[in-house]
């Protein structure tokens, strides 16, 4: 019974041990299968980046079709802009031009292709490529500060600059006169542009100035006498000087 009962408690000392052990080890299962779990999750395809890389796909694919498109409008208005200008423009003359769109399209608030949707707005107006390159970045810079659309910038300045008969050079002089005008009396576009197609004539055949035609022109409009009104008047007011 000695033996017997030092083995029976030897053994119920050991059995405990042993279920002990198995609890812990259950307890350490458990905790390596969540491990596991987790493991499993972070290696998984989608936080492997796989997810991530499928969308970054998706976006250089994007921005590849939209590279692809600017291309293709860019290439599109040189073709407009090469037929306005026919036989007026040699090869050196577009490859200037372009160079220029890309430039100004890098370094102002307009793209290379409305760059060159301007120098075409230029080109319907009888400028050749020399005159268009001179006038374009004075252009683009009335436009955005005026807050008005290219085309309407292009047909004004040029306007402006042939009915004074003025040159291409002074394109920056002339858009800067404009603008100062817009930004210090009630002109702005528009009615600058429906007073100068009275006044811009008789101003010149007289020698009124551009600077004195605007200048009286931005009188007129605080007074709120605008267009055409405001043109008779002062082509009046020139012819009697």
């Amino acid at each position: 019974m000695g033996k017997a009962g030092g083995l029976f408690v030897n053994l119920g000392i050991n059995t405990g041990q042993f279920t002990k052990g198995i609890r812990g080890a259950r307890k350490e299962l458990t905790g390596f299968q969540k491990i596991g779990a987790g493991l499993k999750s972070t290696f998984s395809p989608a936080n492997l980046g796989f997810g991530a890389m499928a969308a970054g796909t998706a976006l250089i694919g994007a921005a590849i079709g939209d590279a692809v498109t600017t291309f293709r409008d860019f290439e599109k208005a040189g073709s407009d802009l090469k037929a306005v200008l026919g036989k007026n423009a040699l090869p050196a003359d577009l490859e200037n031009m372009a160079v220029q769109a890309k430039a100004l399209g890098a370094s102002t608030a307009f793209t290379a292709t409305e760059v060159r949707g301007l120098q075409k707005e230029f080109a319907k107006l009888g400028f050749d490529p020399s005159q268009i390159q001179n006038m374009t970045e004075a252009t683009l810079n009335l436009a955005a500060a005026a807050g008005v659309e290219l085309a309407e910038a292009a047909s004004v300045a040029g306007s402006t600059i042939n009915a004074f008969g003025l040159n291409s050079q002074d394109a920056a002089h002339v858009t800067d006169v404009m603008a100062l005008s817009f930004s210090k009396s009630a002109l702005d576009m528009e009615k600058f542009s429906e007073t100068m197609k009275n006044a811009a004539p008789i101003a010149r055949a007289t020698g009124v100035s551009l600077e004195v035609a605007t200048a009286a022109a931005g009188k007129l409009a605080d007074a709120n006498i605008t267009g055409s009104k405001a043109g008779t008047d002062l082509k009046r007011i020139f012819s009697e000087l």
